[in-house]
């Protein structure tokens, strides 16, 4: 479901994964985590195995509901920090997400 990389929010929301169960996956080398970035990433083919399951047991459309509804809240943040003292960082922020934002336009 997740292009590029992603935050724990953004997993806990969309896939209900806690904190534990991030640090379980990634010690299972299933997620990698960039600590200076604080963003997870998965493999490709760890991610197309993981599409194929959702499709699967027919929890794609759910997950792929889950995820935009996340990154379309993202979006009206950023969008409100542009416009304010939070610009900096919204620019920033902005430059990770785009895999993210253009993925349900996808399926």
């Amino acid at each position: 479901m997740f292009e590029g990389g992603f935050a724990r929010g953004a997993a806990s929301f969309v896939a209900d994964v806690d904190a534990a169960a991030l640090r379980r996956l990634v010690r299972a080398s299933l997620v990698a985590f960039d600590a200076g970035a604080g963003r997870y990433r998965v493999h490709e083919l760890v991610r197309a195995f993981a599409a194929e399951r959702l499709e699967a047991l027919g929890r794609a459309a759910t997950a792929l509901a889950r995820h935009s509804a996340y990154y379309c809240s993202w979006i009206r943040d950023r969008e409100r920090d542009l416009a304010g003292a939070g610009q900096a960082a919204a620019t920033d922020a902005n430059a990770r997400g785009p895999g993210n934002v253009r993925a349900p336009s996808r399926h």
